[in-house]
C-alpha cells in the first residue's frame, strides 16, 4: 500500500509538473532593417505544423511582442503594412525563449515623382486599414482631426460632421463598440492605433441604414486621466442686425479615466443655433391661379430659427481579462421648449391669369420640446484568438411635444402634437477565423419599436404604431488564389408592423458579395454587390393632415413599406490608395419618396409612397496627392444621374457632390492651413421633383497648437466666393396640373467666421506591462535569431 501510495503521489506530482510546463512564453522584438527604428503594432502570427493559425500578438511601442503558447512546434510570421513579410522556420517551443530581433525590410515603390515609402494604408477585402502615424497626429487636437487625414473621410467644418464618400450616414466605433459619437471625436490622438473604414457595410449596419462604418482601434497600453474642452463659435460679422451675432455655438466637455481594467468617461455637450434668412415660395396651377410668397420688406428677414440641444453621456468599459470586455453607456438628450422655435412671415399675393386677387400676410410659428435617452450594454468575448463573440442590448425612448400656430387674413389654426416612442435593439454575433485569410461571421438581431401619438387641431386624433423585426445574417470570406479573394453572404429581416390595427408582414433579403483582385502592387480591383434597407420615419407614416399653408396640407401614409436599394459597383484602388475610382449602379422598385396630388383646383396634398422604378448611376472617386514635403491635395467626388418612374411618368435629376482641399502642414511648428471647397447642397430626387439641403462653400482655415499641443486654436473663414456654390435650399415639385418651388436663401454663409478653441488636460500616458519581463528574458543571454 505504501508503494502504491508513493506511485500515485509521484504520478500526481509529475502530472502537476507537466501541466505547469504546458505554457511557454515566446517573445521577440521587431525593427526597421534600414533605420533600426522599433516597429510598433506589427502583427506576430503563430502557426502550428499544420499551418493553422494559433494566436496573434502585436508589438508594443518598443517593438516587443510576447506570446503565451502550449509546448509544441510553431512558426511565426511577422507582417506590417509597408514592410516585407518575414517568416521563421518551424521551431520547437519547449521553454521560455526570447527569439531576438526581427529586421523587416521596408517595401519601397517608386512612382515617378511620388515615392511611397513604408505605406501605412492597406486595402483589405471588406475594409481599408490606415495606421495612425506620427505625421497624421501632428498638429491635431482630437480624433476628429486625425480622421480628416484618412482617405475617403472628410470633415464638414461648418456643421462639424464626419462624412465618408460625401455621405453623413456614418457610424463611428471604438474597438468595434458603439459609443457616443461626440466622445469618440474628442479622444486624444495619441491613443489611436489604427482606423478601419468600411464602405457599404453588410450585416447589422446595413440593416440599420449606414452607408459607412469607421472603426477606431485604440492602443492597449494607456492609463490615466484625460479632460478635453472644445468650443466652436460661429459668428456673422456683417449681419444686418447685431441681434444676429453670434449665430451658433457648440461646446463639449469630456472626462476620460483609464486605469488597469476600467475605462470611465463622462461627456456634456451644448449646441445652440440661431439662423435668420429669407424664404421665397411660388405656386402655379393649371387653372391659371398663381400664389407668390415673399418677405414683407427688404429691411428684415422673414424666417427665424432657434435651436438648443443638451446632451449628457456616461459610459464605462470593464476589461474582465484580455479575453472579455463588458461595456455600458447611458445618454440623455434634451431640447428645452422655449429654446426651440421657428417662425415664417410672408407677403402673399394671389393672382388669376396675372390679375391680382388678394394681397395678404401669413404667419407661422412653431415650438417644440423633446427628450430622448438610450441605455446600451455590450459584451465581447475573445475565446481563443480565432473565435469571437460580441453582443449588445439597447433600450431607447423618445418624448416630443410641438405646437404650431398659422394665421392668414381672417383664417387661424392651432395644432398640437405629442409623440412617445420606446424601443429595444439586440444583436448577437459570432466570428470564427479559420486561418489568416478565411473567416466566418454570423449574427442574429431583434428590434422592437412602439409609438403612441396624438394630434389636436380641428378635432383630436390618436395613432399607434409598433414593429417587431428579426434579423439573421452570415458572411464567409476566403481566398481563391494568391491574388483573388471573395466574401459572400446575405442578411434577412422580417418586419411585422401594426399601424392602428392594420397589420402587415414583410421579408427583406439583402445579398452581399465582394470579389477582390490584387492585379499588382499599384492596382487593386474590387467588384461589389450590396443591398440596403430603409424604414419609413414617424412623420412619413403619421396619418394626420398637417397644415403647410392655406393651400397645402401634408399627410403621412401608414401603409408605407420598407424600401430596399440594390447596389452594384467596381472599385479600382490605384497607387496604394492615392487614387480610388468606383463606378456604380443603384436600383429599387419600392423607393420611399414624397408625392403630391391636387384634390381641388386651389389645394395640394403632400404624402409619401413606395414609388415605382428608382435608378441611380454615377462615379465616386477619391484622390490624395502629396506635393513636395509639406503640401497635399485631398479630394473626393460623386457624379450621379438619378430617375424615378411614378404614375407612368419618369423624373430625371443629375448633380454632383465634392469635397476638395489643399492642405499645408508644417511638421516642426505643427501648423496646418489650407483651402477647402465643399459641394454638398445636392439635389435629392423625388417622384415629381427634388429637394436639396446641406451647404456649399469655399473656406480658408488655419490651425495652430500651443502650450505643448495642449491648446489648439483653429480659425475658419467662409469666403464670399460664389463660383460652384448654391446658396439656395428647398424643394421643387411638378405635376400635370401644379408646380411649386420653395427655397431658403442662405447666403448668410458668406463672410462667416468660425473659431474653434480646444484644450486638453492630459495626465494619461502609455505604459508597458510586459516590457520589463521581456527585458529580463533578454538579459538572460538568449540570443537566438531566425
Amino acid at each position: 500500500m505504501k508503494r502504491i501510495t508513493l506511485l500515485f503521489s509521484l504520478a500526481f506530482l509529475f502530472t502537476n509538473y507537466s501541466f505547469s510546463q504546458d505554457k511557454v512564453q515566446i517573445s521577440g522584438q521587431v525593427k526597421n532593417s534600414e533605420t533600426k527604428e522599433k516597429i510598433e503594432f506589427c502583427n506576430a502570427s503563430v502557426f502550428n505544423a499544420k499551418d493553422s493559425l494559433i494566436s496573434v500578438a502585436a508589438t508594443n511601442l518598443n517593438g516587443f511582442f510576447n506570446l503565451s503558447l502550449d509546448q509544441g512546434y510553431y512558426k511565426i510570421i511577422m507582417s506590417m503594412v509597408g514592410f516585407k513579410t518575414d517568416t521563421t522556420k518551424l521551431f520547437a517551443a519547449t521553454a521560455d525563449k526570447f527569439l531576438g530581433v526581427f529586421l523587416l525590410k521596408p517595401s519601397v515603390i517608386n512612382l515617378k515623382e511620388v515615392q511611397v515609402k513604408e505605406s501605412s494604408r492597406e486595402t483589405k477585402l471588406d475594409r481599408d486599414v490606415q495606421i495612425v502615424t506620427e505625421k497624421m497626429k501632428a498638429g491635431t487636437s482630437s480624433a476628429k482631426d486625425v480622421l480628416e487625414k484618412v482617405a475617403g473621410v472628410s470633415i464638414d467644418r461648418y456643421s462639424n460632421t464626419i462624412k465618408v464618400d460625401n455621405s453623413a450616414k456614418v457610424i463611428i466605433l471604438v474597438d468595434g463598440i458603439e459609443k457616443d459619437q461626440e466622445y469618440i471625436k474628442n479622444l486624444a490622438p495619441d491613443r489611436l492605433k489604427k482606423v478601419e473604414v468600411i464602405h457599404d457595410p453588410g450585416g447589422r449596419y446595413a440593416l440599420e441604414g449606414y452607408s459607412a462604418v469607421i472603426n477606431i482601434i485604440l492602443k492597449k497600453d494607456y492609463k490615466g486621466t484625460d479632460i478635453f474642452l472644445d468650443d466652436n463659435l460661429i459668428v456673422d460679422p456683417d449681419a444686418s442686425k447685431s441681434s444676429y451675432i453670434p449665430i451658433g455655438n457648440n461646446f463639449s466637455a469630456t472626462l476620460n479615466f483609464v486605469y488597469n481594467k476600467v475605462n470611465v468617461y463622462l461627456k456634456y455637450n451644448n449646441n445652440t443655433d440661431k439662423f435668420n434668412f429669407n424664404t421665397f415660395s411660388s405656386k402655379k396651377y393649371s387653372s391659371g391661379l398663381q400664389i407668390e410668397q415673399s418677405p414683407l420688406t427688404n429691411s428684415d428677414v422673414n424666417t427665424k430659427v432657434s435651436q438648443q440641444y443638451n446632451n449628457y453621456t456616461f459610459g464605462t468599459d470593464f476589461y474582465i481579462n484580455p479575453k472579455h470586455t463588458l461595456s455600458f453607456e447611458s445618454s440623455l438628450s434634451t431640447q428645452p421648449k422655449g429654446e426651440n422655435t421657428s417662425s415664417e412671415i410672408y407677403n402673399v399675393i394671389s393672382s388669376l391669369n396675372n390679375a391680382t386677387l388678394a394681397n395678404d400676410t401669413s404667419q407661422t410659428s412653431n415650438s417644440s420640446n423633446n427628450t430622448s435617452s438610450y441605455n446600451s450594454l455590450f459584451y465581447e468575448g475573445n475565446i481563443d484568438g480565432r473565435n469571437v463573440i460580441n453582443s449588445n442590448f439597447t433600450y431607447s425612448n423618445y418624448y416630443n411635444t410641438n405646437t404650431t400656430i398659422f394665421k392668414q387674413g381672417s383664417f387661424a389654426r392651432n395644432e398640437a402634437g405629442k409623440d412617445i416612442q420606446n424601443g429595444t435593439n439586440f444583436y448577437l454575433e459570432f466570428t470564427h477565423t479559420f486561418d489568416n485569410k478565411s473567416s466566418l461571421n454570423v449574427g442574429y438581431g431583434n428590434t422592437w419599436k412602439e409609438l403612441n401619438s396624438s394630434f389636436v387641431a380641428d378635432s383630436s386624433s390618436q395613432f399607434t404604431y409598433s414593429d417587431l423585426r428579426n434579423k439573421l445574417y452570415a458572411y464567409y470570406a476566403f481566398p481563391i488564389s494568391k491574388k483573388l479573394s471573395m466574401k459572400l453572404g446575405a442578411a434577412g429581416e422580417t418586419s411585422a408592423p401594426n399601424a392602428d390595427g392594420r397589420k402587415a408582414s414583410y421579408l427583406i433579403f439583402q445579398p452581399y458579395a465582394d470579389v477582390k483582385f490584387d492585379a499588382s502592387a499599384n492596382l487593386i480591383l474590387k467588384a461589389k454587390y450590396r443591398s440596403s434597407s430603409n424604414y419609413p420615419e414617424i412623420s412619413q407614416t403619421n396619418p394626420y393632415s398637417v397644415l403647410v399653408d392655406l393651400q397645402s396640407v401634408r399627410t403621412g401614409n401608414p401603409n408605407l413599406k420598407p424600401e430596399v436599394v440594390n447596389k452594384i459597383s467596381l472599385q479600382a484602388t490605384i497607387l496604394q490608395g492615392l487614387l480610388s475610382i468606383e463606378p456604380y449602379y443603384h436600383f429599387s422598385n419600392n423607393y420611399i419618396t414624397e408625392v403630391g396630388s391636387s384634390p381641388t383646383d386651389s389645394t395640394f396634398q403632400y404624402s409619401y409612397s413606395n414609388a415605382g422604378k428608382y435608378r441611380n448611376y454615377g462615379v465616386e472617386a477619391s484622390l490624395t496627392v502629396p506635393i513636395a514635403k509639406n503640401f497635399f491635395i485631398q479630394s473626393n467626388a460623386n457624379v450621379y444621374f438619378a430617375s424615378i418612374k411614378y404614375a407612368a411618368k419618369t423624373n430625371n435629376v443629375n448633380d454632383f457632390s465634392m469635397n476638395a482641399q489643399l492642405i499645408y502642414q508644417n511638421l516642426k511648428s505643427k501648423t496646418m492651413a489650407g483651402m477647402q471647397y465643399q459641394k454638398s447642397n445636392q439635389k435629392n430626387i423625388t417622384a415629381q421633383g427634388y429637394n436639396n439641403g446641406n451647404n456649399d462653400f469655399w473656406i480658408l482655415f488655419v490651425r495652430q497648437p500651443f502650450l505643448k499641443e495642449k491648446l489648439t486654436v483653429q480659425l475658419v473663414y467662409i469666403t464670399p466666393i460664389s463660383w460652384g456654390v448654391n446658396y439656395k435650399q428647398g424643394y421643387y415639385i411638378k405635376t400635370d396640373y401644379y408646380t411649386e418651388s420653395k427655397f431658403n436663401n442662405i447666403d448668410i454663409l458668406k463672410n462667416i467666421v468660425l473659431l474653434q478653441v480646444s484644450y486638453r488636460f492630459n495626465k494619461g500616458k502609455s505604459v508597458n506591462i510586459k516590457e520589463k519581463e521581456i527585458e529580463k528574458i533578454k538579459e538572460k543571454g538568449n540570443k537566438s535569431l531566425f
